[in-house]
């Protein structure tokens, strides 16, 4: 029974009632809450995150808008029958945002947090996101227990669903209102919310960062339980693994999750099998393929221990295995599995979703620079696959653009190859895979080509800086495609003038490519055609011509005879001959190129325009070169 500073009148907020600064001073955190929380609930969680970042309870001030704001004056109002303005509530709430950098989310029950069914909650939590604000969630400790509980029992599904099943169109509000000028404040122009970009966009970022706040949570404690000699069961840990390589793409903190995991486990079926397929995955991604390739041996292995060598999960092992034989450039070993996984997905009636896109996809992959028409069929039917199953925003439908793209800029078609590139990437960037995520950073080297091939140099070597800041946050220096973008960067300072750069960046890249074993592959032989570019440009005309025929050997066994590499090592062949005065075998190499450049469809390309010129020009006047 106090007066309220603000306006002089009796009844003040509960903020004004209490002195010392013990019990109130100026706030460095906000809490963002549903008012269906019982108040021991909220002291709970508060106290709760002052015990686990260790902070004194006493110089710890939150603003809350139940204590902050006088809740006699709403009343007073509605007694009048009068409703405070929504925008007077968005005005208090947007500034003390702007004034706080730390918001803490209380959420309560674990499993089906009221929070996400609110709207202001909804939009709170949004707002901050956008703003830059620190987000920490709270739990009271009762529903942390619960939590902890649940994990062991039946792993994060629960709380997966309702957190799927988030739509800030359909969350509550208790004045109708309110929640129609949130909508509007969201997508003012739009006539359907469920269409809207902006609350879709709202309602997956929301989604993705609570979801990843409820992995890393059960992360932590997982990794505590085991590491105190606790046991977790494999299935447990499996769909934990999973959302840390799919959500996150923490492949580390997987690897070593699964690894301690089989030191209390004698589980060696089917879980036991997709344990050591998704060893391989982060193998895969970190760019150990040696042992990527051996987890995938041992899960070969279990499933046929278990009967099991059928059906969607051994379909998506040997898939797996194909990526790996395409890095390591054992193309027909990659095809063989493919093609066996793409039988299998059929015979059990799951070629409709995503998996058997990805599927379909690296069989594209494959046979790039072989059958570029070909590998271009089995991309097209991905991204049909892709869309039919409305699968269109994720990484695996970014990745499959960028494919083709890649395909298009082979054949000289920039434009479409351009399109393609930029829309991977901005898929990439709406799923929020881009930090350390190395197929998003294969689609800024794309891109870094791109410009590459249009002589735009530096714009090239920003692209590929950026990607290869995103491959080393990933701890992914490892990977074979890590080397290629040490080429690609190499061979633009090549075509800067810069060969001594050039040969100390491929001497990185061609460690990689022997430690992973992938000196077979169709990106070896493009490394060795840089540097014998190199060479050339050092004028040791020897060493150049040995690097272009090894990585001609290397192609012409692998077939990858329709490719602009080999395009490029025969037209870097015959330069030096022709360097060297040897004008009939010059040209023999140039029309040789002229082939392969029809073969792979790439007449559109002003390269092509070139070697045409140059074959005419030797062919009517062989002299001419000398002159």
């Amino acid at each position: 029974n106090m007066r309220y500073p603000r306006d002089g009148l009796m009844c003040s907020a509960y903020v004004d009632a209490v002195v010392g600064e013990d019990n109130a001073g100026l706030s460095t955190y906000m809490l963002s809450y549903s008012w269906t929380y019982a108040a021991g609930d909220i002291a709970d969680g508060l106290a709760s995150f002052c015990q686990d970042y260790d902070l004194d309870p006493k110089q710890v001030y939150v603003w809350i808008c139940c204590v902050c704001i006088n809740q006699h004056r709403i009343i007073e109002s509605a007694r009048r029958g009068e409703v405070v303005a929504f925008e007077t509530f968005k005005e208090v709430f947007g500034r003390h945002v702007d004034q706080i950098d730390h918001v803490l989310v209380l959420m309560a029950p674990w499993h089906e947090p009221h929070y996400v069914h609110r709207v202001w909650c909804v939009f709170e939590f949004s707002t901050a996101m956008i703003k830059g604000k620190q987000l920490t969630i709270v739990m009271p400790i009762r529903e942390q227990v619960a939590f902890r509980e649940a994990l062991m029992a039946d792993g994060l599904h629960r709380v997966f669903d309702t957190l799927a099943a988030l739509r800030i169109q359909d969350a509550d509000a208790t004045v109708a209102a309110d929640k129609v000028n949130i909508l509007k404040t969201i997508a003012p122009d739009a006539q359907d919310y469920d269409a809207s970009p902006a609350v879709a966009k709202l309602n997956a970022d929301v989604r993705k960062k609570l979801q990843t706040w409820f992995v890393q949570t059960a992360v932590v404690h997982l990794e505590k339980h085991l590491a105190k000699g606790g046991h977790v069961d494999l299935e447990t840990i499996c769909a934990v693994c999973r959302l840390l390589i799919i959500g996150s793409a923490s492949y580390d903190r997987a690897r070593a999750l699964l690894e301690a995991s089989f030191a209390c486990n004698n589980e060696r079926g089917a879980l036991y099998a997709s344990s050591l397929t998704l060893l391989g995955r982060c193998h895969h991604f970190l760019g150990d393929i040696v042992f990527a390739l051996r987890a995938y041996a041992e899960a070969q292995s279990a499933y046929h221990a278990a009967g099991i060598a059928e059906g969607s999960d051994y379909a998506m092992l040997l898939q797996n295995i194909s990526v790996d034989y395409i890095d390591q450039g054992r193309i027909e070993a990659a095809l063989h599995h493919s093609m066996q996984a793409k039988k299998m997905y059929e015979a059990v009636g799951a070629a409709k979703g995503p998996d058997y896109a990805r599927c379909l996809q690296n069989t594209g992959l494959a046979l790039c620079g072989r059958d570029n028409d070909a590998a271009m069929r089995y991309y097209a039917e991905a991204k049909a696959v892709h869309e039919a199953a409305g699968s269109t925003k994720m990484p695996n439908y970014a990745q499959l653009l960028q494919f083709i793209g890649m395909i298009h800029l082979d054949k000289g078609d920039i434009e479409a190859a351009q399109g393609y590139c930029a829309e991977s990437k901005t898929i990439f960037e709406a799923a929020g895979h881009t930090d350390a995520s190395p197929p998003y950073a294969q689609a800024l080297q794309s891109i870094g080509m791109i410009h590459h091939h249009q002589g735009n140099f530096d714009d090239a070597l920003r692209s590929y800086v950026e990607a290869a800041a995103v491959y080393e946050a990933a701890g992914a220096v490892k990977r074979p495609t890590y080397a290629q973008l040490l080429q690609s960067i190499g061979a633009a300072h090549c075509d800067q003038g810069h060969p001594q750069l050039t040969l100390r960046y491929c001497a990185d890249a061609k460690k990689i490519f022997k430690e992973a074993g992938a000196t077979e592959s169709a990106d070896y032989a493009n490394l060795l055609q840089t540097i014998g570019q190199a060479n050339s440009c050092q004028g040791d005309c020897e060493a150049a011509l040995r690097y272009f025929e090894e990585a001609k050997g290397i192609l012409e066994a692998g077939w990858v005879t329709k490719s602009s590499t080999y395009v490029q090592v025969l037209q870097s062949i015959g330069k030096v001959l022709l360097d060297q005065g040897d004008i009939k075998t010059a040209l023999q190499h140039f029309v040789e190129a002229k082939v392969a450049y029809e073969a792979a469809g790439a007449t559109r390309s002003l390269k092509y325009s070139h070697l045409l010129q140059q074959i005419q020009k030797l062919a009517t006047d062989p002299e001419a070169h000398n002159r």
